[in-house]
């Protein structure tokens, strides 16, 4: 619609000017063709209100989402607070709130993606992927979080010490680091289900040193990963309120 209205701006005015000269009494050509660009402009500016209407920084809704589907998570065992390789991870507790490693921890969006400890066990965030996404499996068992009343809650102070970060946030973050690492922007765009040596040779024809050459292509395994699974955290506890299952 906005398109439409830029598109035919000039159309727009050439329509409404004669309609504005006849009716209005405008006395000159010229304060009516300035009138008229006003009024196209305040139409288009007026219709970007309309389809932005709840939009908050960066073009996020500020409000519940409600074109977006349930976030779940798969576990086997979704109590345990370590995982099969002796990491923390996030778990139910007694009360059935979903507990992050460490609610407290001080690990980045890209030390949590990255998955290694210490960093990945001193985590304050939870990995969920939109609900039906194709997803690695990571378990029998799922939960699932109601995202729109847990951005509302959110939004209105009801639901407090917690934020939600979405898959352009995750991917941003990941994008960021890399380019830290080169020092300029880098693609970090590969095949789904690349392998590791695919992954290490797009690296190396970046033409960066080895060590930046072995971080980028971490980087590259990041992306790749986090797009698959369309990857959403969540920073703190979720109240057991939003939650339904175990299933």
């Amino acid at each position: 619609m906005i398109d439409s209205y830029m598109a035919d701006l000039d159309e727009f005015k050439g329509r409404l000017l004669p309609d504005l000269i006849g009716t209005k009494g405008l006395p000159t050509i010229r304060a009516g063709m300035r009138f008229a660009e006003d009024a196209a402009k305040s139409a288009v500016r007026r219709e970007a209100t309309r389809v932005g209407e709840g939009a908050g920084p960066g073009g996020t809704s500020a409000g519940p989402s409600k074109d977006r589907r349930l976030l779940m998570r798969q576990d086997d065992d979704f109590y345990s607070e370590l995982n099969s390789r002796g990491q923390r991870k996030s778990h139910l507790n007694e009360n059935g709130d979903l507990v992050p490693a460490n609610p407290e921890g001080q690990a980045s969006i890209v030390d949590h993606v990255v998955g290694r400890d210490p960093k990945k066990s001193d985590s304050p965030y939870t990995s969920l992927s939109s609900d039906g996404a194709d997803t690695k499996d990571f378990g029998n068992g799922k939960i699932k979080i109601d995202l729109p009343r847990l951005e509302q809650d959110i939004a209105s102070g009801r639901a407090q010490g917690v934020s939600i970060h979405s898959p352009a946030d995750v991917q941003s973050a990941i994008q960021a680091s890399a380019n830290e690492i080169a020092g300029r922007h880098v693609d970090l765009t590969v095949p789904p289900n690349s392998t590791r040596p695919a992954i290490e040779e797009a690296a190396r024809e970046l033409g960066l040193s080895n060590t930046k050459t072995k971080r980028i292509a971490q980087r590259m395994m990041d992306m790749m990963n986090t797009r698959r699974d369309q990857e959403w955290l969540i920073k703190g506890i979720v109240p057991s309120d939003y939650i339904s299952g175990p299933q």
